[in-house]
């Protein structure tokens, strides 16, 4: 049972498989519509002309049906520039034909059925994207300027931007470039570290789990940013089946010192993982807190310096309250969560209210305490 867990994790910690990289990315030109059956509105040859707005979706699928009035609202608002059409990836008429006309005004752009296929192939697996809905902003001259789920809240403001005229399709083109160079560059590494993932299944087997443990170094050694969680693995390993706590406190040390000393994002992950799995007041818990304290340190600094952050500023700061608060230090707790809140910003509005609600919590405690 023990090498089963391990093999789960293991392989949880370092991807199932490697994926065929997307050829179709930000900044280029939108491939042909191929629609089987308009469902309803006017047919659409070419996405040229005015911005267009091509969403996937289904009509099995809850996050789909709740994107649909807000799609309906945008097109309503942008009538004259914007045309949304609505893809079903569902073939049966007989199932998307309903559903419309059930929606009525609900659903009030155009809809069109993929034609055998053809779009799912040409825009979500070339695109790289497996979920749905999953919309593609298209510009007047046919270049697709974002990919992604239309309820996020990137979706709402590039299109703004696109309408107006504003958006600098050259630098999203040039951050898709490089995101899609980092992800070939990942999938390079994972077929690296297949022979020492199992390498160390074998030595698990063989209970020889201090080689293990060496092994699983040297994967994280091949890339740190990469591998974070073989490094969350091998914390695992340590604090559960193995029972060496005062290990894993010597490696989050060398962590902290070394591999991710200058790593806000990593050092905010890990820290919120240990305080997750140590006691409130431990040395790991201890170690935990430097992690975070030092996230946001290096944030600030990269923010004052006018870098662009990696993760947001509030994460860190938020980790930073959450273990303050698991150790009964309440004031300190607020000030952290309390500068979270200040830190958001316009895509963080989803997450204000349970930041806000923590806050007015840590408040109280520390004035009973």
């Amino acid at each position: 049972m023990l090498i089963r867990i391990l093999a789960i994790s293991l392989f949880a910690a370092l991807g199932l498989g490697v994926q065929a990289q997307p050829t179709l990315v930000v900044g280029e030109k939108a491939p042909k519509l191929a629609i089987g059956e308009w469902v309803k509105g006017e047919p659409v040859e070419e996405l040229e002309g005015r911005v267009h707005v091509v969403e996937f979706w289904a009509t099995w699928c809850p996050p789909c049906v709740k994107s649909i009035p807000h799609l309906s609202e945008l097109q309503a608002e942008h009538s004259e520039k914007v045309a949304i059409i609505g893809v079903s990836v569902d073939r049966q008429t007989e199932l998307v034909a309903p559903f419309v006309e059930d929606k009525g005004t609900q659903m009030d752009y155009r809809v069109g059925i993929d034609d055998a296929g053809k779009m799912s192939e040409s825009w979500m697996q070339a695109a790289g994207q497996n979920g749905i809905p999953c919309a593609f902003i298209v510009q007047p001259d046919g270049v697709i300027a974002w990919i992604g789920n239309p309820l996020d809240p990137r979706f709402d403001t590039t299109l703004s931007a696109v309408i107006a005229g504003r958006y600098d399709i050259k630098e999203a083109a040039a951050a898709a470039q490089h995101a899609a160079e980092g992800e070939r560059r990942r999938a390079e590494l994972l077929i690296k570290a297949e022979p020492l993932k199992q390498q160390i299944m074998e030595l698990w087997g063989q209970e020889d789990y201090d080689a293990a443990l060496r092994v699983a170094d040297e994967i994280v050694a091949l890339d740190p940013e990469v591998f974070v969680n073989v490094v969350q693995w091998k914390f695992e390993q340590m604090l559960g089946s193995l029972n060496r706590s005062e290990e894993a406190t010597a490696y989050a040390k060398r962590l902290l010192e070394k591999e991710y000393a200058e790593s806000p994002v990593q050092l905010q992950y890990l820290a919120s993982m240990l305080a997750g799995v140590s006691e409130p007041e431990s040395d790991l818990t201890e170690i935990a807190r430097a992690m975070a304290a030092r996230a946001v340190k290096l944030s600030e600094a990269a923010q004052a310096a006018g870098d662009e952050l990696e993760a947001p500023l509030w994460r860190a700061y938020e980790t930073l309250a959450f273990i303050d608060a698991s150790r009964g230090e309440w004031k300190t707790a607020a000030e952290a969560q309390g500068k979270a809140v200040e830190a958001l910003g316009e895509d963080d509005e989803p997450y204000r209210q349970g930041l806000i609600e923590n806050l007015e919590y840590y408040q109280i405690m520390a004035e009973m305490n």
